[in-house]
This record gives C-alpha cells, structure tokens and sequence, in this order.
C-alpha cells in the first residue's frame, strides 16, 4: 500500500501511495453519490474513529460460564454414541414388505 501510483485530478497528475489513492477514490465516488462507496467510506470513518460517535463496544468474552456449560453438555451429548435402538425398531425395515406395528400388510 506504500506504493506510489499516478493520480490524475483535473489537469494535474500527482504521486501518491496506492493507499492514498483508493482513499480519495472512495471519498471522490462518495461525493458523487456512489452508496457502496459512501457505505465504505463511514465504515473507513468509523474504524479510524472520525464519526465523532462513541467507539462500538467489543466484548472480547467470548462466552459466559453458562455458554461453556451450554457447549460443553451439548458436545458430550453428541459425542457419545445414542442409545440402541430396541429391538422392535431394529426389525422394522428388516424384512421387505414386512407390515409395521399398527399398519395392515398389503394384500
């Protein structure tokens, strides 16, 4: 980004980093009522803290004691193998064209 490129503005053409040009692009497309580069140009703003709003707040905790707990009892649960089916189960799909409990075997 510390590479120097040829801006042209009006009749001049200057130098400047390759960092310093995307910027006056942006802010140039932005004045010329450009949305995606108005929308990247506060969020340059706010990231370098020139909106004169409040810094936003990061939580740098990630989790509380009770999402650990959450995670940890979630990832044991599916971890370990489920229960085995009981034996009823098992069968059902054993034998082709075998009636399941509750249904009439067709004709």
């Amino acid at each position: 980004m510390s590479e120097k490129v040829k801006v042209k503005k009006g009749d001049k053409t200057r130098w400047r980093t390759s960092l310093e040009a995307i910027v006056l692009r942006i802010v140039t497309d932005a004045l010329n009522r450009d949305p995606k580069a108005l929308a990247a140009l506060m969020a340059m703003m706010r990231s370098v803290g020139m909106t004169g709003e409040a810094p936003e707040v990061n939580n740098l905790e990630a989790f509380t004691a009770d999402d650990a707990a959450l995670i940890a009892d979630f990832l044991q649960r599916r971890s370990t193998p489920s229960e085995q089916p009981d034996a009823q189960e098992e069968n059902w799909g054993s034998t082709v064209g075998a009636a399941r409990p509750g249904k009439r075997a067709a004709s």
